[in-house]
């Protein structure tokens, strides 16, 4: 799958999926007093399939990590590690950093060690993983306290995290997928070159 493919799917199923999650939120508090379980109905099924549609970017997401560290040649950190680890709720917020980062840092060595002259900007992929690690924590936080006057700065605060997020993925994921293809033709070329 092409870099545009995993942007595309990663940009549609988080749009789609907080726009529906939104929708169900308003059609939830749209309750007439007349009718009250009907408003519920279509708000359940808006948000449920506001959270399909995020699962969907997730996945997405954690694809596109495991074909990130694919590239790479082995090392420490293997893909399913790389991409399963994002799972795990608290280390996550550590891990994300050291896989963004991470891979960039790799990326560059293995770079530099076949005479590429491209690079990976270290320090956005340091950002991106750290404004995505704040917006899970703030994310947390807001859903912990919603309703005190703190909650609504975190959510307000988390927002605008997931905002610089959603913004620089599709930047992270476009100069990684150019990283991939230069990795993979490389790791293709030393093939061929041992086969002879």
């Amino acid at each position: 799958m092409s870099k545009w493919s995993y942007i595309a799917n990663w940009v549609i199923g988080l749009s789609a999926g907080l726009t529906l999650l939104i929708g169900g939120i308003i059609a939830g508090s749209a309750v007439p007093s007349t009718q009250p379980d009907q408003p519920y109905f279509l708000s359940t099924v808006l948000s449920a399939i506001g959270w399909a549609g995020i699962a969907w970017a997730v996945l997405t997401l954690l694809r596109f990590v495991h074909r990130m560290w694919s590239a790479l040649p082995a090392g420490a950190v293997s893909p399913q590690r790389a991409a399963g680890f994002l799972l795990i709720p608290v280390f996550n917020l550590y891990w994300m950093v050291r896989v963004f980062a991470g891979f960039a840092r790799q990326a560059n060595r293995a770079l530099e060690a076949r005479g590429e002259t491209a690079r990976l900007p270290l320090g956005l992929f340091t950002i991106f993983s750290e404004s995505c690690a704040l917006t899970l924590l703030g994310a947390a936080v807001t859903v912990a306290m919603p309703f005190s006057p703190a909650g609504r700065a975190v959510a307000l605060a988390t927002f605008a995290c997931a905002a610089v997020s959603a913004i620089l993925a599709v930047y992270v994921m476009a100069v990684a997928g150019d990283a991939i293809v230069l990795l993979e033709a490389a790791r293709e070329s030393e093939k061929a070159a041992t086969a002879r």
